[in-house]
């Protein structure tokens, strides 16, 4: 049996304490929505801070800069402190349709020296590449599995 992760297959046992559903990096604008009054506007283009956190919590989809995880230095610093808390594994759930990237993944994983597993499939239709309405379930599956068993993208 092999763990196969973005930078190669490993030995499962290796995988140790385990973060098993995660979103390094991810673009979930596919839920941005138009903000209702003048003070949402406000906010809609506001970077988060402290000052404004109230705002991005009750009303996080009206906010792009909410909705997207696209910072490969601060995802470095961040899983950092999990490897350094004695972390081995990041299970990466982001869909392609939702920004998955494993090339980004290998450089971070690489870095931090963790083992990132990256997963496959499809979220919700407004996220769907064309590709998915011309495509029957068996070519869906036959992909899925080919990204299991060969690898995703450049990993494989």
């Amino acid at each position: 049996m092999i763990l196969r992760t973005v930078t190669g297959d490993v030995d499962p046992g290796s995988m140790g304490i385990t973060l098993p559903h995660e979103h390094v990096l991810c673009d979930s604008r596919v839920w941005l929505q138009e903000p209702k009054d003048a003070t949402g506007r406000r906010f809609a283009s506001a970077e988060p801070d402290m000052a404004n956190l109230w705002w991005m919590r009750q009303f996080p989809n009206t906010n792009s800069a909410v909705l997207v995880l696209d910072d490969e230095e601060l995802a470095v610093t961040e899983l950092q402190a999990f490897a350094g808390a004695g972390g081995s594994t990041v299970v990466e759930l982001t869909p392609r349709g939702l920004g998955r990237d494993v090339e980004a993944l290998a450089r971070i994983a690489g870095l931090t020296g963790l083992h990132i597993v990256a997963g496959t499939g499809y979220y919700v239709a407004a996220s769907h590449p064309p590709s998915i309405k011309t495509s029957s379930v068996e070519q869906l599956a036959e992909h899925m599995v080919a990204e299991l068993q060969v690898g995703i993208d450049a990993t494989g």
